[in-house]
């Protein structure tokens, strides 16, 4: 694999100006692969693990390809939780610097309905949030125009399918003609791909990392039972005295 600067994947100059302030400089493996297609509209299933920089793959050909001219919802990006929701709003809108015109709107349980629907008087180009959320605005045709979608993201496809979402994105998602998918999971059951096939078809080529987890890393398991987590954490640090630690916590 060869690092090259983000400049070599053909993108704006105003987006190189946003890269840049936000310390992006080199793409990674997963950016490399995927974003050269996703500009040119071609729907993807995307294998990446976490801190892959799996977000830009997708938000860098959706801010690019965005029709500045035409204030509709142009595309929708699916989250299996709030927080990652929110993670991905906050990331999006790192760009409204340079892209002045951009729109994100964050679609979150826990906000009324009908402030959310308020909030639509001027559509973003953008939508993110959950798939609860995102049925109950989109089914109100009345007041939200989703037949300008070009793309949509399926983020931690995985997940979506295991605590399923699925009925909730069908609900609105199958009335969306001719549009690039781009699906983002970190493991590729054979259910999951059965369950896609309904928008992105059987025949998709599948994007992975050609660089997996280091085989210097190494797993902790730890059952802290009844101690409690700060404790564990500290007691575990003094123990293994690591140099480098990520932490998972459900």
């Amino acid at each position: 694999y060869k690092i090259m600067s983000f400049k070599g994947l053909n993108l704006s100059s105003k987006m190189i100006d946003s890269l840049n302030r936000q310390k992006y400089f080199n793409p990674s493996p997963i950016q490399n692969r995927a974003i050269p297609k996703a500009l040119k509209g071609e729907t993807l299933m995307v294998q990446s693990s976490t801190g892959s920089g799996k977000t830009l793959c997708y938000l860098i050909p959706i801010i690019e390809n965005i029709d500045y001219k035409d204030q509709n919802i142009q595309a929708i990006i699916i989250a299996p939780t709030r927080e990652l929701a929110v993670q991905i709003y906050e990331c999006a809108h790192r760009f409204t610097s340079e892209f002045k015109n951009l729109k994100v709107k964050l679609f979150k349980a826990g906000e009324a309905i009908d402030r959310t629907k308020k909030g639509l008087s001027v559509p973003p180009h953008i939508a993110i949030g959950t798939p609860g959320r995102l049925k109950d605005v989109f089914l109100d045709k009345e007041n939200t125009n989703i037949s300008h979608v070009k793309t949509i993201v399926f983020d931690e496809a995985d997940m979506l399918m295991a605590e399923g979402y699925f009925d909730d994105i069908d609900s609105f998602a199958l009335s969306i003609q001719k549009c690039q998918y781009l699906v983002f999971s970190a493991t590729l059951e054979k259910n999951l791909s059965y369950r896609l096939e309904k928008y992105i078809g059987s025949n998709i080529p599948l994007v992975n990392e050609e660089v997996m987890t280091s085989s210097n890393v190494t797993h902790y398991l730890v059952d802290i039972k009844h101690t409690p987590l700060t404790d564990a954490i500290v007691d575990f640090i003094s123990a293994v005295n690591p140099y480098l630690l990520m932490i998972f916590a459900s």
